[in-house]
């Protein structure tokens, strides 16, 4: 009697977002695709290439995040550039924020990216 063997990857592929307290960590769970690594304050919008503006976040976040950038500088068009505020909302120890939210002024546009 021949018995197939299906090997499977585990179900629970997903990470624990609190316990990544470091930039070490960050940039191993970046290498295996878990984490990408992008800016805080957006490179579009004249934010620093430099480790303070570094943000680690899911793929996924990241995708929202690029997608919430391409809206803005599409509005802007050719009009003036207005300012932009980033505020990045964090668990305990965590360098992943669980949020990040960001306001256009002048203005009432705000919009929040759920992280984790």
């Amino acid at each position: 009697m021949i018995v197939p063997i299906v090997l499977t990857q585990a179900a629970n592929d997903a990470i624990d977002l609190a316990a990544v307290t470091s930039r070490a960590k960050a940039r191993v769970l970046a290498m295996r695709g878990k984490l990408v690594q992008t800016w805080l304050f957006p490179r579009d919008f004249g934010g620093p290439p430099d480790r303070a503006n570094e943000l680690f976040v899911p793929p996924e976040a990241a995708r929202r995040i690029e997608a919430l950038i391409a809206r803005l500088l599409a509005q802007r068009g050719d009009t003036p550039p207005r300012m932009m505020t980033v505020h990045p909302a964090y668990r305990g120890d965590s360098i992943v924020p669980t949020s990040i939210t960001y306001s256009i002024h002048p203005g009432t546009d705000r919009v929040t990216i759920p992280v984790w």
